[in-house]
This record gives structure tokens, C-alpha cells and sequence, in this order.
């Protein structure tokens, strides 16, 4: 393979051990987190002193920093988010990592200078998503690892936005920002940097132990090429909470592959794989042998190549090439000059030059003393001389010019390049004018045959988009006042769903439900009005503020929020909340029923059962699959406490047209008993750190 020198290698760093092993393996940027705001709060992470550090060394040797702030933050959380961004911008990191768009506006508040990249859990992974980042100020996208290589190249086409690519390290089961089982089982979410990983665990869809909802590591070290020519700027590699040593075997064996070097597999495989590697959704070839999990071999596989990888990264690798010049007159100080390429310039001088005894110094001896950068990032790349004849230097005042010039340019190099802030602007404030008003019922259907003859006192049905016309057949009624809900995932589909949507729109209908930055671009470049689902994770009052810039006048807030945390959410639409459904849990591109089960034996209709014998319903959709939950969210008889929306949905999912009529009654009319399992969501236990 021909070098691939145009790609930046990006490497995890959990902790300030890591940046070594990543900078002298090979890495052209690392990411890392700042304690507090971080999608992986387990890692080390680092507080101001360690950031401050970490950038200096990384500047100093060429590599460039990104910071993860990659979490939902509640409205009381912006204040430190915000002296979070002050602190990155001051200690010079190049950009920020950021899944909410509240977020991404206080940094655009804070530091109108920092360069921000749309993290993985923003679930960009179509050239509308890709369009619409770039639109709101981002300056690269972290697509979904689910997509192709034609999938990425689509993207890069659509858009010039910069594009970075997942290619080593673990695959959640999930869409990224979409999932939450950790949430839902445990309290720890995923969305907030704290997930517990229950997918490793056993789930199965028949009788057999399984692990079904648990994928092999990601290992694309084979595919860079394809990456390349599919547009891609940057290769990330997954880890900030694995080892030093793990970092360095990972990113010495893409920075061999990226030089045209044979990579090593096998050692990547011993220091830690799920029972091996996959590429399947790259290569679009989703199948069973994409599923894995951490056995005892692996484990004992990693256990004696530790100490061995140590070598990798224990000396200074030379990384920045540095100019000198040197020029030595009869009766004149001796002068060195030194650049390094990027601007950066020292000058040292020393005695004047003595004349030759016996021989004089010559332009290969100046070369040999001032090519001795060992224990520095710098090698000589270019060496200028202007020599009297006749003159000796003594190697010693040689070597002492170029270690000054040497730490004048390392502290050229490392000093901050802080950006300018800005003081937050204060928060929207709240609206409580529907404290004493019942909300609106809306009522979303995933098939037709649910709907009930009579839906007295339900105000909108929200009906997939290919579910619409069929319930038009005997439901005239609903145009007006249906809302058509777009896919969670639209992988490879995103321009058919605009050709049926046109359609649609045709046909009268006017509302859209989007779950994702590009279903808002779609719906306004159609002509739209949009209900924003929960899926586009609205957590704070920024957020709410930044979605109804981008047409959702109404907005569905996140599943993961308490009420209290709800309420103090100001919209400036209407807001509302899931007060009743079968929750999804995940949105996954590989259904996990396929691991045991074809198509033909599922007939629509499975189950995962996990180990303590609960039963998650499989949703199959376009492209791609949803865990439901085992228990149904009930709050029939808590809705005073609900007041402060101004509407609430009933999420019908898998139910019978009777049970979807017995729901709606005592939702509307307070007649029908609890069901015998339910739960009340996250409505009141919350999720760990809010």
C-alpha cells in the first residue's frame, strides 16, 4: 500500500500517562477529557494543571488536542461547563468535542474561537446531517461507526465538512447517542459519561446462553485506503479507558499501515479483542461473526504483552524537523539560528571561533555535533553554513548553541496559544404559564391497524411516514392533525425519505416528528412544520433554544430527564414528555436477533431475555432495529404532576389495537386499572450525576 501521509492519526488519552505513548508512537492529535464534562467520567481525565501540560508537550512535538465534551449537561451544569471551555481555551486546545447543541452554542458564547467537531453520539450519518453541523459551525463530524465506505464517501461528497472515522476499539451495540439501556437498567447513562455496559452482558433471543447485544472490537487497519479515497480526514481510535500500552501498540500499528508498512495485527489482537476483530459495517457486510465478546483467552492473551509494549514509547521519538544555520567570522561571535518550519525561530551565540592548530572544523563536524537531538522532538532537516577558512569551534560551545536554541524553540512551541473568552450570557428564562392547564395529549401509533375508532381527547397522532396514507384510507380526519414521524436511522435512505416525504407533503399532510439534526435541514428544505422527537436529546434550556432556531416549534425533551429537571427547561416552543410507551432502549444497525436467528425464524417477532429472565421486545424498522424495554412507561395517575407540559406523548409501540384503546381511556378519562409491570422511567430516580 502506498503511504496515506494526509491522514491525521487521533489517539485516546484517559489519562496523562497516555500522551506519551500516543505522541511517540506516532499520533497526529489525541483526544482527552477534563474532569466533570467527558462521555468516558471513568478515565483518569484531567484537571487544569494536567490539561495545561498536556498541551505544551503536544504542541511542543507538532500533535494537535482535542477535549471531549461530549455530554448532556443539565441547566444548572452550564456555569461549569462554560469555565470548563474557559479552561480549554486558555491552556490552547485546538478543539472541541461536542454532542449538545446547548453546548455547542455556550461555546460559541465563551470562545467564538474555538474550532468544534460534532461528536459520534450527535448520530451524523447522512449528507444532511453532514450539511447541517456544518451550518450550525462545526468544523468536522464524527460520523456513526455503523456506516460504509460508500456511506462515508456519500457524505464527503454532499458536504466539504472535515470527516472523522472510527477504526480501532470497541462497537456499541447502539447508535451512538441513542441509547439508553445503561440509563434505563441502572441509572448510568450513556449520554452522560457514565455507562455501565450492561450490552456485555448475557441477553439472548432464544434458549441458549448468548451475548447478543454484544459486538467484536472495531480493527480497520486494513481498509485505510478505502478511508482515504472515501474522503475521510482523520482516523480515530477508540480507548480512554484502556491502558498506556494499549494506546501505543494501537497507534504504532495504523502508523505503520499509514506508511505503507505491514501493521501488526496479531499484537493488537493479543493486547485486547472481543474473541477477534471486525469490519462488517465498513465493508457493509453485516453479519453474525461482527458479534463477540471478552473471553479467557483474550484476556490471557493480553496478560503477558504488556511489559513488551512499554518499549515502544519509553524514548523520545524525533518528530519536528529544525533548521540551522551557523556562522562563524574571524574576531566575531559564533551564531547558530534555528527554525522549525512552523514559524518558530532561536538564535544563539557563543566565543568567537579560534583559529586551527591542527585542523579545522568543518561543515560534516558541524553536521554530526548539531544532528545530536537525541532527548528532544527535533531532527535536523536542514543544515546552512557560513565558515571562515581556518577556524576551529570547540564541540563543546557547539553542543551548548544548540541545546539553547533547541529549549528556545520548545518553549516557542509549547507556549499557550490561548484564544480569547467571553462571559456566559444568562439562561432563558422559564415559562410557567401552563402550571394550571392539563397538557395535550398527543398519541404516536407504529402501525395503523392500532388506531382506535374513537380518539376523543387526543389532539395529535403521529404515525410513521409510511404508516400515514394506509390510516388516511379510514381515518380521513387525521391529515390535519397527524404528524408524520420520520426513522431514527436512515443509513444509505436519506434521499428516498425526501422523495416520499415530497409525496406526502402532496398529499396534504404538514408535520414531521425528526429524531436527528437532518431530518430538521429535510423537513425545512420541504416545507415541514416539526415536532422534535426525543431522539435529537434536548437537556437544557440552550438546547431547546437552538432547535427551535432549527424549526422544531415543538420539542419532545429527553427520556433521561427528571421532572423537576424537565420543568426548569425553558422551549421557546412547546415542550413535552413520553408519559406512557415500551421505551427504546437502542437503535442498532445489526439486529442483535440475528446473531441466533434468521429473518424467517423472527417473523417480526422476538425477544432478547437477559440473565435475570426479563424479556426486551426487537422492533424491526428501514434499516434497522430498537430494544424496547421490558416494562412500559405508566404515569396515568401522576399527570398533575405533569402540568408544566404542554403536552405529553402515549408511545405506542408493540400493543394491540384493544390494549392501545384501553391506554387512551385511562389517559383521558381515568378508567382502567395500572399495569400489573410498569415503571416511572427516569422520571424521579434520574440518571447518576444529575
Amino acid at each position: 500500500m502506498e503511504p496515506l501521509r494526509d491522514l491525521e492519526l487521533l489517539a485516546p488519552a484517559g489519562g496523562p500517562e497516555s500522551i506519551p505513548a500516543a505522541v511517540r508512537c506516532g499520533a497526529d492529535a489525541v483526544y482527552l477529557g477534563q474532569k466533570g464534562f467527558s462521555a468516558r467520567r471513568s478515565a483518569h481525565n484531567f484537571d487544569r494543571d494536567e490539561l495545561s501540560a498536556a498541551v505544551r508537550y503536544c504542541h511542543e512535538r507538532g500533535v494537535r488536542v482535542y477535549q471531549t465534551l461530549n455530554t448532556l449537561a443539565l441547566d444548572e451544569e452550564l456555569p461549569a461547563v462554560a469555565r470548563c471551555i474557559e479552561t480549554a481555551a486558555e491552556c490552547g486546545v485546538d478543539a472541541l468535542i461536542v454532542q449538545d447543541l446547548g453546548v455547542a452554542a455556550l461555546a460559541g458564547q465563551v470562545c467564538p474561537d474555538m474550532r468544534l467537531h460534532a461528536s459520534t453520539q450527535m448520530t451524523v450519518h447522512t449528507p444532511d446531517g453532514a450539511k447541517q453541523a456544518a451550518e450550525l459551525g462545526f468544523a468536522r463530524v464524527v460520523l456513526a461507526r455503523e456506516l460504509s465506505l460508500a456511506e462515508i464517501e456519500e457524505v464527503h461528497r454532499a458536504c466539504g465538512i472535515e470527516l472523522e472515522v472510527f477504526v480501532h476499539g470497541a462497537l456499541c451495540m447502539s447508535v451512538s447517542g441513542q441509547c439508553l439501556l445503561s440509563a434505563m437498567l441502572g441509572g448510568r447513562s450513556g449520554n452522560r459519561g457514565q455507562c455501565a455496559q450492561p450490552c456485555r452482558l448475557p441477553f439472548s433471543s432464544t434458549d441458549k446462553p448468548a451475548k447478543d447485544l454484544s459486538l467484536k472490537d472495531l480493527c480497520a487497519v486494513e481498509l485505510l485506503d478505502g478511508l482515504g479515497q472515501a474522503g475521510v480526514t482523520s482516523l480515530k481510535i477508540e480507548g480512554r479507558m484502556k491502558r498506556p500500552e494499549y494506546v501505543a501498540a494501537a497507534v504504532s500499528s495504523y502508523r505503520c499501515a499509514l506508511s505503507g508498512e505491514p501493521a501488526d495485527i496479531e499484537t493488537l489482537r493479543a493486547v485486547f479483542s472481543r474473541g477477534g476483530f471486525t469490519n462488517g459495517y465498513l465493508k457493509g457486510e453485516l453479519s453474525p461473526g461482527m458479534f463477540g465478546f471478552r473471553g479467557k483467552e483474550d484476556v490471557t492473551a493480553a496478560a503477558g504483552m504488556f511489559k513488551s509494549l512499554e518499549n515502544l514509547y519509553h524514548k523520545e521519538t524525533p518528530r519536528v524537523g529544525v533548521s540551522f544555520r551557523l556562522t562563524a567570522r574571524q574576531g566575531e561571535p559564533v551564531l547558530l539560528n534555528a527554525a522549525d518550519g512552523d514559524g518558530n525561530q532561536a538564535a544563539a551565540s557563543g566565543e568567537p571561533p579560534q583559529r586551527a592548530i591542527t585542523r579545522p572544523t568543518g561543515e560534516e563536524d558541524i553536521r554530526r555535533l548539531l544532528g545530536k537531538l537525541g532527548g528532544t522532538p527535533f531532527y535536523l532537516s536542514e543544515l546552512h553554513t557560513r565558515l571562515d577558512d581556518g577556524l576551529m569551534i570547540p564541540a563543546a560551545a557547539l553542543n551548548a548553541l544548540r541545546r539553547e536554541c533547541c529549549e528556545k524553540l520548545l518553549e516557542q512551541r509549547g507556549a499557550p496559544r490561548a484564544k480569547s473568552v467571553h462571559a456566559m450570557e444568562p439562561l432563558p428564562a422559564i415559562r410557567r404559564e401552563r402550571e394550571d392547564k392539563a397538557p395535550a395529549l398527543y398519541a404516536r401509533f407504529a402501525r395503523a391497524e392500532q388506531l382506535p375508532g374513537e380518539l376523543a381527547g387526543v389532539q395529535v397522532v403521529i404515525l410513521p411516514y409510511r404508516e400515514a396514507s394506509r390510516a388516511l384510507e379510514t381515518n380521513g380526519f387525521l391529515k390535519e392533525n397527524c404528524v408524520l414521524e420520520l426513522p431514527r436511522a436512515m443509513f444509505g435512505r436519506e434521499e428516498k425519505l425526501k422523495q416520499e416525504l415530497s409525496s406526502l407533503y402532496n398529499q396534504g399532510f404538514r408535520r414531521v416528528m425528526a429524531h436527528n439534526i437532518a431530518q430538521l435541514s429535510t423537513a425545512r428544505e420541504l416545507g415541514f412544520e416539526v415536532l422534535g422527537g426525543f431522539g435529537l436529546n434536548a437537556f437544557n434550556s440552550l438546547a431547546a433554544r437552538e432547535l427551535a432556531k432549527l424549526g422544531a416549534k415543538e420539542l419532545i425533551l429527553s427520556l433521561e430527564l427528571t421532572l423537576s429537571q424537565a420543568e426548569r427547561i425553558a422551549s421557546p416552543g412547546k415542550k413535552g414528555l413520553v408519559s406512557y410507551g415500551y421505551l427504546p432502549l437502542m437503535v442498532t444497525r445489526n439486529c442483535p436477533v440475528k446473531n441466533q436467528k434468521s429473518c424467517r425464524e423472527c417473523a417480526g417477532v422476538s425477544y432478547l431475555t437477559d440473565r435475570k429472565g426479563e424479556r426486551f421486545r426487537v422492533a424491526c424498522s428501514e434499516g434497522y432495529a430498537e430494544l424496547l424495554n421490558s416494562v412500559p412507561l405508566y404515569m396515568a395517575d401522576r399527570m398533575r404532576e405533569l402540568s408544566f407540559c404542554d403536552f405529553t406523548v402515549l408511545y405506542f409501540t408493540f400493543e394491540d389495537k384493544a390494549r392501545c384503546e384501553q391506554i387512551l381511556r385511562t389517559y383521558t378519562a381515568g378508567k382502567g386499572a395500572k399495569p400489573e409491570r410498569f415503571t416511572r422511567g427516569l422520571f424521579y430516580r434520574g440518571v447518576t450525576g444529575s
